[in-house]
């Protein structure tokens, strides 16, 4: 369910991926399942107040980086991520889920905002340059449309988990 819900997210911004970071408050982390090429699903985990999503878990308030994202000063941990999976981040958006009683639920991170038109996917033999279509960034629209999609994610969250 959770998968169909990024899925979701991506469309509407047109974003390459998407990933729901859910709040393990007795950890202070987020975790999340990654699909891996081969099928399966890695749990990945990181502290609260760590990269940009624990910020936003940390702050409730979104995170905006235009392209591209390696100008920003906070993106050490996005490149060191890159260089072990040979994916380029170039901009993201990280927003938070609350639930209707304005408790921290999770964090939707989109990455790398997709210029509309006919172009391939994403080649990692070509990391690190940056392919022509991930030379956008998230727009204010986007982020608004977020904060509804996340406003209905954080009414039905708490029934799945």
């Amino acid at each position: 369910i959770i998968q169909k819900v990024m899925q979701g997210a991506k469309s509407l911004t047109n974003a390459d991926r998407s990933t729901l970071w859910l709040v393990d408050y007795q950890n202070n982390e987020l975790w999340t399942k990654i699909p891996q090429a081969d099928g399966s699903w890695i749990e990945t985990r990181v502290p609260m107040g760590e990269g940009f999503a624990g910020k936003v878990a940390q702050t409730a308030q979104p995170v905006n980086i235009p392209f591209d994202l390696y100008e920003h000063p906070d993106s050490e941990i996005a490149k060191q991520t890159d260089e072990k999976t040979h994916y380029r981040t170039c901009s993201l958006l990280c927003m938070p889920v609350l639930s209707s009683d304005g408790d921290l639920l999770a964090v939707t991170q989109l990455v790398n905002k997709r210029k509309f038109g006919d172009f391939g996917e994403y080649d990692p033999g070509d990391w690190p340059v940056v392919p022509d279509h991930f030379k956008a960034s998230f727009n204010e629209k986007d982020q608004k449309d977020m904060e509804i999609f996340n406003n209905q994610v954080g009414v039905v969250l708490p029934s799945i988990l």
